[in-house]
């Protein structure tokens, strides 16, 4: 049976500990015509899979630094409108982001406490969660400048947040 793709939103126990950043898999989130721009990438550069229409996985053999790697792609990508890293759980499955962040508060907040806390931080507001009303998911407003697990990390420093994650699609496969 062919493998599904699913958007999760579970909530990590902590970054550390259920997200942690590939240091040779990406994420290329690619504009219109991006995927020529991929294709005609030099060697070691190029697509290993495609995820859906706008993003595909690059593998880097040899890396050790994510966040070096990262920089290396948003270069090499100029028409991508983001890069990162895929991320890891603590069982070693991969999950790829969706560019969007979900960020869980200590409490119910206020919508216009929401818009201060995304404008602090550099964020657009995608959605409240309409039956978690603690949790909203955001967008990096420099998505292309944004390192995803940096921007988690420095969420998860805020007084307000109790956990943050990066949205993710996984892979899953019947047994």
């Amino acid at each position: 049976m062919a493998p599904r793709i699913w958007a999760t939103e579970y909530a990590p126990r902590s970054m550390a500990a259920s997200q942690l950043p590939s240091p040779s898999e990406f994420v290329v989130s690619i504009t219109d015509g991006g995927l020529d721009e991929a294709l005609a990438a030099p060697d070691g550069l190029m697509p290993t899979s495609v995820l859906d229409e706008g993003s595909f996985v690059i593998e880097l053999p040899d890396e050790s630094d994510p966040r070096a790697a990262w920089k290396r792609l948003v270069d090499q990508y100029g028409t991508a409108a983001w890069v990162s890293p895929v991320v890891v759980d603590e069982s070693s499955i991969p999950h790829y982001p969706t560019g969007d962040v979900t960020v869980r508060f200590r409490g119910a907040v206020p919508d216009e406490e929401v818009q201060r806390f995304a404008e602090s931080n550099g964020l657009e507001l995608r959605a409240r969660n309409e039956f978690v009303p603690e949790q909203a998911s955001f967008h990096p407003r420099d998505p292309r400048g944004t390192y995803l697990p940096e921007l988690v990390e420095q969420l998860q420093r805020e007084d307000a947040v109790e956990t943050a994650w990066l949205n993710t699609k996984s892979v899953y496969r019947r047994a």
